[in-house]
């Protein structure tokens, strides 16, 4: 993308399942970037690569549902160098070849099923970022490859529903969740 490209509209990369006529493999980000629109590369299941430059203080808004839903070939995704307070509902679901993701320290916001059915994903880092306030249901559910102790910041709040997390069948086995902080405490996930 040109450094001129400040946003990315919803829809705009979005692959009709029956036609598949979108065979993007590689997207690399504006520096200037400041926003991705919902659907914006829903079922694109070509892409392997999202390069996401630093760039401006600007956040970078990707809150919105479904950004990256179904792009199956995607291997790794880097949010790191950019300020990133949200990742919207959906935003990472079903992408069945993500092996690595790399959150960053700006983070508040995990949308509801936003790393959702990503099979073979490992976060980069065991501790969440410091700034992550509440998580959406089904937080990591379908990511049987998952770290095995993760570790939740001081300030957070806590999930966003009443959704019970620790009777989700398809959370990564022998998962323990560690809060530090005024929520301290453990929640282990062994299976019987």
């Amino acid at each position: 993308m040109s450094d001129s490209i400040t946003s990315v509209a919803a829809h705009a990369f979005r692959n009709d399942k029956s036609s598949n006529k979108l065979h993007l493999k590689k997207i690399v980000f504006s520096k200037n970037l400041t926003s991705v629109g919902a659907y914006a590369f829903l079922q694109l299941n070509t892409l392997e690569t999202v390069e996401i430059p630093a760039g401006t203080d600007a956040v970078l808004d990707l809150s919105g549902a479904q950004i990256f839903k179904g792009c199956s070939s995607l291997q790794s995704l880097d949010l790191s160098k950019r300020n990133i307070k949200a990742l919207g509902d959906n935003f990472l679901e079903e992408c069945s070849s993500l092996e690595r993701l790399t959150l960053p320290d700006s983070l508040e916001t995990i949308g509801s099923c936003s790393i959702y059915k990503c099979p073979k994903l490992y976060l980069a880092s065991d501790f969440l970022p410091a700034s992550l306030k509440t998580v959406g249901f089904h937080f990591l559910s379908g990511c049987k490859s998952i770290n095995k102790v993760l570790y939740f910041p001081d300030g957070f709040e806590g999930f966003t529903s009443t959704y019970n997390i620790s009777s989700d069948k398809q959370i990564a086995p022998d998962l323990t969740f560690v809060f530090l902080g005024r929520m301290e405490g453990t929640m282990n996930f062994e299976q019987a």
